[in-house]
């Protein structure tokens, strides 16, 4: 990066400014020998010179009234003012020379404050003792070799070409340089220069030598086809202004290009350095807004076409905290306007090159966050920059890098996000879509740059890169993400670094994750992925301690054949908000709970054919989290889905259907399986909860039916194994035990002291003919029917309590159904109905009863076998027999207690009708037989057996 090369004009012979006249204010001129002194008498002086050049070892002085006095110096003789020697004030001095102004290597100007000026300010601005709008078209340039020194105010230069290899110092003000036609200057706001020409011509400016402030602002209007400015020298700020309390260092190009070369060094502890052209900028050199004491300062990078070089430094570290570097814009561009880091809105780059060996600090050298970094272009990034975001070594957080290019994203670089004491930090990628593949650095930087723009690899990012960022979080955020590129790159599988977390974000399209490719995060690490369509999962997925998310937004959630989910502790949840849960995968967590979710909207469903399990079995099993399974529409499982330790919860709002889930099929230990959907459909399913409970619960219809063997039980269809279980409930509003389309019947078998309870709310329940329900010891068995209750199967307990109960409808007891218990007692009742039928009604040490009394309709129509005791030589006396009705009664069965009495009660009639053998004794009681009724009617005569015979009837 070269130096600009500046031509003068004529220079003048004289020894000191020879021809002044006073134009305004008053003054006097005093030679004495080398020097020329002017005392000044009033505050505000004009003068006009003929010309205005010091040579080497001559002064000329200006003694004015005091500091804030100032002389306005007008140079008309046509010659360039050449001052190789000495310019000294108290106060200010504006020296405007049309043909040029030149400070020789032994040039020394020392003054309260200098404005050295091409162009001319009218005098009526200057008297006003504002604002000044310099302006003027001369070509001649402004060069500075010495020195220029501010004791107190600015040192401003303005002209079309400005060089300056010397040394401008302002210790407590701004040293400002502008190339421009027109320039504002405001000598009490935080902006000095503004500026405003709007001509083609521009202006240039070389920066070679040191400047030292308390702010600089280098300015130039250029133009769009050479450099504006060209720094390859030294600007130091330090202290404040008084119209700004953080150092401050401004480079700006209007039109032209601004160059910093790799010799350059700006250095603003802890304040603001802002570079911005409408051009292209390019960096080599060191840019620095450092702290030793607090916090990291600004650094802005903004232009067109930004090219950093691998010698440049950004570096905003902090003692307390890290500072922020933009390189090309804010985060995600500014696209967002409530979510930025910048104070205000910045330009973007439309292309971002960054070489490898850059590097970008933003770190917290002590203690507090590390800072931000922001490389950013609306085009394409290829960056191998070195980033930083530490947090402090004596506590804070990491902080937060992006590196993103919107349409095209290369990276080759790597990220540091540490933080000793804290939580790390976070490094966003975020193109518009983005292939990630497997390599490493080296890989990565072999694609050449043309190749990206020229769109075959559009964006890319190894997971060499990746898996080298050793802790934080890593954020992928693209419209679209697709793990392999289809250009021959394998597809990526990414090893996080223990602790590193991972967020990848496709924002308007899908994401996918084939066959082959795998995302592991270790320790503390989580993995997060959404996609707004379609989330598609063919390879795996584990995390350690970390959480697992899977999210889509208006597509679905599909897993392949072979895929898995795994974790060891923190919880897997996978959810979509417009779509489906679907596929095959292995999903498990030892420790964590599993939550699929499809229940925003009425269309979600899921459908899941593989396993999914939480907790370890074994000796040493561990607990596991729950299970949870949520759809607005349907669910389907043909899986295995077990938790040890925690329940199971399936929730549809329309239908839930279970098919074969063997081996293991639902299960859980110590806790609970719930099941609720508008309807549910199991078959071949198997449901095992240790030490809980099963409840299923419908709106509309539960149908349990199967077309094959199950593999725990002998019986026919699905299977309740309820091992331990407190209990198992079915709730809905029909509840079918066969399919009512066709196919077996289903069985129910509880364990050891295990009850079941079915409850068809709304509806009618079924148990048909070779359906059983079994319960054994305490268990007990109990049916309600809001509606009509049908038993062709059986029932059959042990000690436990049958209870059979219909709401509006009748219960009908099928020919060939049984009841049968050994103690405990049998009860059978409508609410609103009657009871009818032909079954065998057994409790051996037991009661039996038998009522309608909640209606003036209902009627007892029997004509089975109901016995209580057992006969033998170890014959058991068994309960009462009890039968009421709110109407009538009507016997054509066989009714038999050994050892106590029968009840027949009704509010109408009783009839005893025909037996099934003349033979058989039609009532029999070891005890007592008591009849009440207003009418009592015989078909035949009855063959009774009964200790004795009581009871009211009137005909």
């Amino acid at each position: 990066m070269g130096l600009l090369l500046f031509s003068s004009a004529t220079l003048s012979t004289f020894g000191n400014p020879s021809g002044g006249s006073v134009v305004h204010g008053s003054a006097t001129f005093n030679h004495d020998g080398n020097t020329l002194t002017i005392n000044q008498g009033t505050d505000q002086l004009i003068l006009g010179w003929n010309s205005f050049s010091i040579s080497a070892g001559e002064t000329t002085r200006f003694n004015q009234p005091n500091s804030s006095s100032m002389a306005l110096n007008r140079v008309y003789g046509g010659t360039t003012s050449l001052i190789n020697g000495n310019l000294v004030a108290n106060g200010k001095v504006i020296l405007i020379n049309p043909d040029g102004i030149t400070i020789g290597k032994s040039g020394v100007i020392n003054v309260n404050s200098f404005i050295g000026s091409t162009r001319d300010i009218s005098d009526s601005e200057f008297l006003s003792g504002g604002p000044m709008s310099f302006k003027g078209t001369s070509s001649a340039s402004f060069v500075n070799l010495g020195t220029i020194n501010a004791d107190s105010g600015d040192v401003i230069v303005i002209a079309h070409k400005i060089s300056n290899e010397g040394r401008l110092s302002a210790k407590k003000g701004t040293v400002g340089l502008a190339a421009a036609d027109e320039v504002l200057y405001q000598p009490a706001a935080g902006e000095k220069l503004l500026i405003q020409s709007k001509g083609a011509s521009g202006g240039s400016l070389q920066h070679g030598g040191v400047i030292s402030a308390a702010a600089a602002e280098i300015k130039a209007a250029g133009n769009p086809y050479a450099v504006a400015i060209n720094l390859d020298g030294v600007i130091e700020i330090h202290g404040k202004t008084a119209e700004s309390s953080s150092p401050k260092v401004t480079l700006q190009s209007t039109k032209g290009d601004i160059w910093i070369g790799n010799s350059a060094h700006v250095n603003a502890p802890g304040g603001f350095v802002t570079v911005q052209t409408v051009g292209n900028l390019e960096i080599g050199g060191t840019l620095l807004a450092t702290s030793s004491a607090g916090h990291g300062g600004e650094i802005r990078l903004l232009g067109e076409k930004i090219h950093l070089d691998s010698t440049a430094v950004v570096d905003t570290s902090g003692f307390l905290g890290g500072g922020k570097i933009f390189v090309g814009g804010d985060y995600q561009g500014g696209r967002n306007p409530s979510l930025h880091y910048a104070s205000s809105p910045l330009q973007t780059a439309t292309s971002l090159e960054v070489d490898q060996g850059a590097k970008l600090s933003a770190d917290a050298l002590n203690k507090g966050n590390g800072g931000t970094i922001v490389q950013w272009s609306d085009n394409e990034t290829i960056s191998g920059a070195t980033v930083s975001v530490r947090g402090g070594p004596s506590g804070g957080n990491g902080g937060f890098a992006e590196i993103s290019g919107k349409q095209n994203l290369g990276f080759s670089g790597s990220v540091d996000l540490k933080s000793p004491m804290g939580t790390s930090g976070t490094v966003l990628f975020d193109p518009s879509t983005l292939y990630i593949h497997d390599g490493n650095n080296s890989a990565d930087s072999s694609i050449p740059p043309s190749d990206l723009t020229g769109g075959q690899y559009n964006s890319w990012l190894s997971t060499g890169v990746i898996n080298a960022i050793t802790t934080g979080t890593v954020q992928l955020l693209a419209d679209t993400v697709i793990f392999n590129d289809g250009h021959g790159l394998n597809p990526g599988n990414i090893l996080l670094q223990p602790n590193v977390n991972l967020q990848i974000t496709a924002t308007t399209g899908g994401l996918s994750i084939p066959l082959g490719s795998s995302i592991t995060a270790q320790g503390s690490g989580f993995v997060q992925l959404y996609a707004s369509r379609d989330l598609s999962v063919g390879g795996s997925i584990q995390t350690d301690l970390g959480s697992i998310g899977l999210h889509s937004g208006n597509g679905n959630i599909n897993f392949s054949s072979g895929s898995s989910i795994q974790q060891s502790k923190g919880g897997i949840q996978i959810w979509t908000d417009n779509g489906s849960v679907l596929g095959s995968s292995q999903i498990s967590s030892v420790f964590g709970s599993i939550n699929l979710s499809a229940n925003k909207y009425q269309s979600g469903n899921i459908d899941f054919s593989g396993s999914m399990n939480t907790g370890t079995g074994g000796l040493l099993g561990n607990q596991g989290g729950s299970i949870t399974l949520n759809a607005a529409n349907n669910i389907i499982v043909n899986g295995t889905i077990s938790s040890i330790g925690s329940a199971i919860s399936f929730n549809a709002a329309n239908s839930m259907t279970f098919g074969n889930t063997d081996p293991t099929g639902i299960s859980t230990a110590n806790n609970n399986i719930n099941l609720t959907a508008h309807s549910i459909s199991l078959n071949s399913t198997l449901f095992n909860s240790a030490d809980g409970g099963v409840s299923i619960s419908t709106g509309s219809q539960m149908i349990l039916a199967s077309d094959s063997l199950a593999t725990v039980s002998t019986s026919l269809g699905s299977i309740f194994n309820n091992l331990n279980a407190q209990n198992v409930t079915l709730y809905a509003g029909t509840v079918y035990l066969s399919d009512p389309n066709g196919g077996n019947p289903t069985s129910v078998t509880l364990p050891q002291n295990e009850s079941i309870y079915i409850l068809a709310t709304a509806g009618n329940l079924l148990i048909p003919t070779d359906s059983t329900i079994t319960a054994s010891g305490n268990g007990s068995v109990q049916l309600y029917s809001s509606r009509g209750l049908n038993l062709g199967g059986k029932i059959q307990t042990d000690q436990g309590y049958i209870g059979i109960h219909s709401g509006i409808g009748n219960v009908d007891l099928s020919s060939g159904s049984s009841i049968q218990q050994n103690n405990g007692g049998i009860q059978i009742w409508s609410d609103n109905g009657s009871l009818h039928g032909s079954s065998l009604i057994n409790s051996v040490a037991g009661w039996v009863n038998m009522s309608t009394y909640g209606n003036q309709l209902g009627s007892i129509d029997f004509s089975g076998t109901i016995k209580t005791g057992a006969n033998g030589l170890n014959g058991s006396p068994g309960g009462s027999i009890s039968l009421n009705s709110a109407n009538n009664i009507t016997l054509n069965g066989i009714i038999s207690s050994i050892g106590n009495s029968i009840y027949l009660n009704a509010a109408n009639s009783i009839t005893l009708g025909n037996i099934p053998a003349l033979t058989s004794t039609e009532i029999s009681a070891g005890g007592g037989l008591q009849l009440n009724a207003p009418q009592l009617s015989f078909d035949n005569t009855p063959i009774l057996s009964v200790g004795s015979l009581s009871g009211t009837f009137g005909t």
